[in-house]
């Protein structure tokens, strides 16, 4: 997973192979970001000469946490899926704002 920043932007970029888009999940909170993957298969076997039959679910879950360098605008966040690879992208939040001591 790579993080880096522009002009006002910050950046996560993730390599996701044998991934749908319907199977991603990103949550955000605070300066944290989380990308869960729920992969769901079933495979069924049906031996009619043997008289066999089988069928398996399996459910494969897999996430990643990280903290982001800088807050981000709750408000400016998009996310891209192409070519196995997600890309998250926010606006960094304004420059702090100085609050003057009172004499």
């Amino acid at each position: 997973m790579d993080i880096y920043e522009t002009n006002g932007e910050i950046v996560v970029e993730a390599v996701l192979t044998d991934v749908q888009e319907n199977q991603i999940r990103i949550d955000r909170s605070g300066r944290q970001l989380r990308i869960l993957i729920e992969q769901q298969q079933m495979r069924e076997v049906n031996d009619e000469v043997r008289d066999y039959y089988r069928r398996t679910h399996f459910l494969k879950s897999r996430e990643q946490t990280v903290e982001l360098p800088f807050e981000a605008d709750p408000n400016s966040s998009r996310a891209s899926f192409q070519n196995g690879v997600l890309k998250v992208v926010f606006h960094k939040r304004g420059p702090l704002e100085s609050i003057p001591i009172e004499e």
